[in-house]
């Protein structure tokens, strides 16, 4: 009964304060009206971007290990931006550039923005313009871009020069990965070609001091005059041996056989040993050795000229990229006027603050009947008087000081 009572109490004292509660509402209604027509209106303009599907593909690899430390000099995110996670790096980096302080920086400067903007200084701008910028990074890689301006065509002009300019930081910065990565190929290359030509001058140097040429040829070569001279000595002895039943050995015929077989005797000697000044093919017995001290050198020249032919591409690849002239930011959708207001929103202005004035309104009348209430009631009197007292003693005691 007695929360029933106090309902009808406040239903009751609400229906006494009726014209006041509805005059305040129209007094703030009014107020709330004057001020949006007063008030200074903002406009939004719009665009959706995205990051064309070559250069994200191109600019994969050299993200991966220089963008992070690119983009320290372009200044920290916005903090009032949302960010989903990116599709692609090259995504991540144009989302990075648009939301940077360079960026918005540059564009309070050309648009002379920080006397709207009302600011004292350029940071205090960037904080203040970073509120009227809205730049959302979808999971597919598309970029929204939401400006707000004090004209729609000025709206339309901010978000416009934003792209413009970050599309020209990006290809700044990606022209710069492209020519560091570049000239590290560069050096890498020039290195590759040193080492190719010291392996080329060791490789001549061996074979001018060991008569290797054609290892394979030579040493077929070798091996077949190795047994020309077999044949020719076995013959010789033959031809000797028939001499010496027939005539003495001191007959010119028996001389001249045992010269032949001497000579062919020293020749192969010569050709199973270390061989002579006047063969094109070392002895048999430093053939192996030479063999292989060749098969190393070449297979070694080999391995250079493959990794100098790769290297060579790559250069050449990266120098294309360096040269060539593609779009950063494609523009799906490009920022145009809209002529209907953004702020003020005045109906939804009067009726947001119309509701809270008759909410404020309601809670105040809440508290009058519940003080009223209090006020008949002796015993919850009496401890509303005794409280009050005991906080005016511990509050104001040094007025009685």
């Amino acid at each position: 009964m007695r929360q029933g009572g106090f309902v009808t109490d406040y239903l009751l004292d609400v229906a006494r304060a009726s014209r006041k509660i509805v005059l305040f509402c129209l007094v703030i209604a009014i107020a709330t009206g004057v001020y949006s027509m007063l008030v200074k209106p903002r406009f939004t303009s719009s665009a959706l971007l995205m990051v064309p599907a070559g250069t994200s593909d191109g600019m994969t690899s050299l993200l991966a290990g220089a963008a992070g430390g690119a983009l320290g000099r372009l200044g920290g995110n916005l903090g009032n931006l949302l960010h989903d996670q990116p599709s692609t790096p090259a995504a991540d980096l144009a989302f990075q550039v648009l939301t940077s302080r360079v960026t918005l920086e540059e564009v309070i400067e050309r648009h002379d923005l920080i006397p709207l903007l009302k600011a004292p200084n350029m940071y205090e701008a960037v904080k203040r313009f970073s509120r009227r910028v809205s730049i959302y990074l979808t999971p597919e890689g598309f970029i929204s871009v939401t400006v707000q301006g004090w004209t729609a065509e000025g709206a339309a002009e901010l978000a416009a020069d934003l792209i413009e300019i970050s599309s020209r930081r990006m290809d700044e910065l990606v022209t710069s990965l492209t020519r560091k990565a570049r000239i590290e190929a560069e050096s890498t290359l020039v290195v590759a070609r040193d080492s190719l030509d010291a392996v080329r001058l060791r490789l001549e140097d061996f074979m001018n001091e060991t008569g290797v040429i054609l290892p394979e040829v030579q040493a077929e070569q070798a091996l077949a005059v190795i047994g020309e001279i077999e044949t020719l000595l076995a013959r010789a002895r033959m031809d000797y041996a028939g001499l010496a039943a027939t005539m003495s050995g001191s007959s010119p015929y028996s001389v001249s056989a045992l010269r032949q077989i001497d000579l062919l005797e020293s020749l192969l000697a010569s050709r199973l040993g270390q061989g002579d000044s006047l063969s094109a093919m070392p002895g048999l017995a430093e053939t192996p050795g030479l063999l292989s001290g060749y098969e190393q050198l070449r297979l070694e020249l080999e391995t250079r000229t493959a990794v100098y032919i790769l290297l060579r591409q790559e250069y050449e690849r990266l120098l294309i990229d360096e040269n060539r002239e593609s779009p950063t930011l494609e523009v799906l959708v490009p920022p145009v006027p809209h002529y209907k207001r953004s702020f003020p929103r005045r109906k939804a202005m009067v009726l947001k603050n119309t509701a809270l004035a008759l909410l404020v309104a309601l809670a105040w009348m809440l508290a009058v009947s519940y003080m009223r209430r209090v006020a008949r009631d002796e015993q919850r009197s009496a401890i509303m008087r005794s409280v009050s007292g005991e906080f005016r003693r511990q509050l104001f005691t040094f007025r009685r000081r």
